[in-house]
């Protein structure tokens, strides 16, 4: 597996004023940078490989299993669903808007009521700009979490209904 080598200042911070230390500009450019190339030798896989299976590799990294959706898309499906609070909405600021932070937790709460699955949701590496991935599980937990193949394709379809898309589920790279 190919491997990319961060730059010295990838976690560069400088002190503020107020004393508290913030990534610098570089840094900041270096991140994401850094983490665009990572991303590509990172692509989603339909199939685990053997080297990334904890049975056959005790240190592999945590995969995540699952369909991608992007921040823009779980604010716009969290507005357009009207699943953020009058409060959280009262209290939204121009010059910063709801992200999809404040998103999460509603939007998944309601994917979990309409599929009836026990999902949860991951940052991801993914060179298409894909942030997320609705989990069902990961290389760790597969063998306690997977549902079977009936009741996982009934999940998968209602997401794609529920989320207006057809990308089939795939092992997504988490940070590390």
């Amino acid at each position: 597996m190919q491997t990319l080598r961060s730059p010295s200042y990838l976690n560069e911070k400088v002190q503020d004023a107020d004393g508290t230390l913030r990534p610098t500009e570089r840094s900041i450019v270096a991140r994401r940078e850094y983490y665009s190339e990572l991303s590509k030798l990172r692509a989603p896989m339909e199939q685990l490989p053997a080297h990334l299976d904890p049975k056959h590799n005790p240190n592999a990294p945590q995969m995540q299993f699952g369909i991608p959706v992007t921040a823009a898309n779980i604010i716009k499906f969290t507005r357009r669903n009207q699943l953020l609070s009058p409060e959280v909405i009262a209290e939204e600021d121009p010059e910063y808007p709801i992200d999809e932070w404040t998103c999460l937790a509603p939007f998944m709460r309601h994917l979990r009521k309409m599929t009836g699955g026990c999902l949860c949701i991951q940052p991801v590496f993914d060179p298409t700009g894909q942030l997320w991935a609705i989990a069902f599980y990961d290389n760790y937990t597969i063998d306690s979490l997977k549902y079977p193949d009936a009741r996982e394709k009934k999940i998968v379809e209602t997401l794609h209904g529920i989320l207006g898309t057809s990308d089939p589920p795939m092992w997504y790279w988490g940070p590390t």
